[in-house]
């Protein structure tokens, strides 16, 4: 009976198994530790993975779908990294600890896991385990957002680079920021970066020092190539574009680009032709460039001595820095000419800045050259040797009249000169003519052309100073009213250390009465220039006036000498307003006394005629120029003034306070010295075209108003000392 129910239940287990499809095959649960780990059944017991000891699993047997990720033994398991079932879990990557990042093998890591944190990626591991060796990848404090991919590292609104790529073995990639910049090895010399990466290419390289006893590394400039091109410093990629980032210099081909902000960027072409908005292009071969801002912020070329579009030798300082929409070209013209640089106008006010040796320079409105002055910091550099053309969006030459074109050459020590554009090439071109141009006879007949053509000068002398400056004055003078232009006769350059000697300590220029002669220096300013200028105008003007008023009477005197028979002419004695002193000659506020004629004695008739001619004389006095100008000023002159013990001008230069500025009538303290002072200076503004600075002074309303500055200005305009033209920019009028 025992045996048959023992049968019957044996049956009936074997039948519920047989027929039962959905109930699962249930293993006796064992204690941990108690399994036999070789065999595979082991694996598929239920709790196997909640108690059994994970350190002795045999890895190929586990079903990592039931693993308890959890468990921090998981991650010391010999070989779980290298096993590539674990990496399809988010599991195990949310409980994977810090230390496990440098333990993943990145070629399985799945990259959109949920739980993986990309923050904590080993970088380095990472680009070796995908195949680019030796190679550093390093995130840096303050980086954009960021993650990795099976191809490569993605920030979030920025750079991308693909790994390995093409990227040779000890590549450094540095996240910083929203770039991703790339260092290649020692000893790798050409760039190339896959196609589609985003990146910036630094090319120093690390190299070891020795410093206080220890070995250091760092970074140095180096020269690699792209494309044929030399590069060094840093240039990104976008797209298949070669561009510079804001912020980012580089030098490409020997020349240097610096303070890029464009936004954008600045984009760097290789075929020297002209691309839209802010592109650089050079062509080695052909030794063309071409460079434009568009309508974003600037940028900066300074020509090294290696570079093929500018002659520049080794003590040569050369910066250029484009405007506004303008264009420039640099064509070389081969071995005999200096290159010539063309100037597109950009219709946005300044079109180029240029710092050549030790003079700094814009180009404005593509038609104006104006000249700003010495850079102390380049007083030892030498300027590059080119010619230059302002042109117009079509390629018209916009200096100059319409009747004369003109162009600017620049030599190579620290001189420019316009000169018009027939000006044969190879008297002015030269490469030989550039070197210093000071020393062009060409040049210098020239300017004796322009002196005789455009002004009274008939004599110059041009005494141990270059040729050139001769030139420059003549072109400063035909800028200037012709009353001006006609006052002086003789004209004598000299070194500027000579101007003590000859003009008295302190001295930039000096004018002599009466012989219409001034003296300046060969760096004279256009300020001082027309200052010297109007002290002779002034000088002609009142020799003038002087023999207008007195002609008559003298001629008078003369016939009363005759018709005498007296052997001298009567003379007219004239007294102070005091009636104190007397006087032979006219002067300011006298009035008529007597006639002496020695024992001889006038008839009525011919005593009153003298009278009324001296009279005469004197009722023009007081309607002169000088008697005018001193109605206007007042009592001022030789007041309130001061001078620097520092300074070497011979007349005080300064107010009592020691400021400078304009007061008291005058344009500044020196002026207030005498009348000839007040108006020399009053027109210095003018000459360096700063016609804002009478705005305060005439304006009235102004803090500065004074009616005595628009007074003398009309008076000046009156007798030519201002041009129409610049009287219409002061007054507005």
């Amino acid at each position: 009976m025992k045996n048959t129910l023992f049968l019957l239940i044996h049956l009936f287990l074997i039948s519920t198994v047989m027929t039962s499809t959905a109930a699962p095959v249930v293993f006796a649960q064992q204690p941990a530790g108690e399994y036999d780990y070789s065999d595979p059944a082991a694996y598929q017991q239920e709790g196997f993975y909640a108690n059994s000891d994970p350190l002795q699993w045999e890895l190929s047997r586990v079903d990592w779908d039931q693993v308890d990720y959890t468990d921090a033994r998981i991650y010391e398991l010999n070989n779980i990294f290298s096993m590539p079932e674990p990496y399809q879990h988010d599991g195990f990557y949310q409980n994977l600890p810090d230390s496990g990042y440098r333990d993943l093998d990145y070629t399985k890591v799945d990259y959109d896991a949920a739980s993986l944190h990309h923050d904590k990626i080993d970088g380095r591991k990472y680009v070796n385990d995908l195949g680019c060796h030796d190679c550093i990848l390093a995130v840096f404090e303050g980086s954009a957002a960021y993650s990795y991919s099976i191809s490569g590292v993605t920030i979030m609104n920025g750079d991308s680079v693909s790994i390995p790529g093409t990227y040779p073995s000890g590549t450094e990639f540095h996240v910083l920021g929203k770039k991703i910049k790339i260092l290649f090895p020692d000893g790798v010399t050409e760039i190339t970066i896959p196609a589609g990466d985003e990146i910036t290419v630094d090319t120093a390289r690390k190299v070891v020092k020795e410093k206080e006893g220890k070995s250091v590394s760092v970074w140095k400039d180096r020269e690699m190539q792209y494309q044929g091109n030399t590069i060094e410093g840093q240039i990104s990629f976008k797209n298949g574009q070669v561009y510079i980032q804001p912020g980012d210099s580089a030098t490409v081909n020997h020349v240097t680009i610096s303070h890029v902000a464009a936004v954008g960027g600045l984009n760097l072409y290789f075929d020297g032709e002209r691309h839209e908005g802010a592109a650089i292009s050079m062509d080695v071969e052909r030794r063309k460039m071409y460079f434009g801002q568009g309508l974003t912020s600037g940028f900066s070329l300074s020509f090294l001595p290696t570079n093929v579009f500018l002659d520049a030798e080794e003590d040569d300082y050369l910066q250029m820095s484009p405007g506004y929409n303008s264009e420039i070209t640099i064509q070389h013209r081969g071995e005999d000419l200096i290159p010539l640089v063309s100037v597109r106008k950009g219709n946005h006010g300044i079109d180029v800045r240029i710092i050549n040796g030790e003079d700094i320079s814009l180009v404005e409105d593509g038609s104006t050259f104006l000249y700003f002055g010495r850079l102390i910091s380049n007083e030892e550099k030498n300027s590059v040797p080119f010619t230059m053309l302002l042109q117009d969006e079509a390629g018209n030459n916009l200096l100059g009249t319409g009747a004369e074109k003109e162009k600017i050459v620049f030599d190579n020590a620290n001189n420019y000169v316009i000169v018009p554009e027939s000006f044969a090439e190879e008297e002015i071109e030269c490469k030989a003519c550039a070197a210093d141009v000071g020393e062009s006879e060409a040049l210098y007949e020239l300017a004796k052309v322009s002196f005789r053509e455009h002004s009274s000068i008939r004599s110059i002398t041009v005494t141990d100073a270059n040729y050139h400056v001769a030139y420059l004055m003549s072109r400063m003078l035909d800028d200037l009213p012709p009353a001006v232009r006609e006052s002086v006769l003789e004209l004598e350059i000299v070194p500027d250390g000579m101007l003590s000697e000859r003009c008295g300590k302190g001295a930039s220029g000096c004018s002599f009465l009466g012989m219409n002669r001034i003296i300046v220096g060969d760096h004279v300013s256009p300020a001082t220039f027309y200052h010297e200028l109007a002290h002779t105008l002034t000088y002609t003007i009142e020799q003038r006036e002087a023999v207008e008023a007195e002609w008559q009477l003298k001629e008078y005197q003369l016939e009363l000498e005759r018709k005498y028979n007296a052997g001298f002419t009567p003379q007219v004695v004239y007294q102070d307003h005091d009636g104190i002193r007397t006087y032979l000659t006219p002067c300011d506020g006298c009035t008529f006394s007597h006639i002496y004629f020695g024992k001889q004695s006038l008839t009525s008739e011919d005593a009153e005629i003298i009278q009324q001619f001296a009279e005469s004389s004197l009722r023009e006095r007081e309607q002169s120029f000088t008697a005018r100008w001193a109605a206007i000023a007042g009592d001022v002159y030789g007041k309130d003034l001061t001078k620097d013990p520092d300074m070497v001008e011979p007349l005080p230069a300064a107010w009592a306070d020691e400021q400078v500025g304009p007061r008291n009538g005058c344009v500044r303290a020196y002026g207030c010295n005498n009348a000839h002072e007040d108006i020399a200076t009053f027109v210095e503004p003018i000459a360096e075209g700063d016609y804002d600075f009478y705005k305060p002074l005439i304006t009235p309303g102004s803090s500065q108003y004074d009616k005595r500055y628009k007074d003398k200005l009309d008076l000046l305009h009156e007798y030519g000392f201002i041009s129409n033209e610049d009287y219409r920019k002061i007054t507005g009028g």
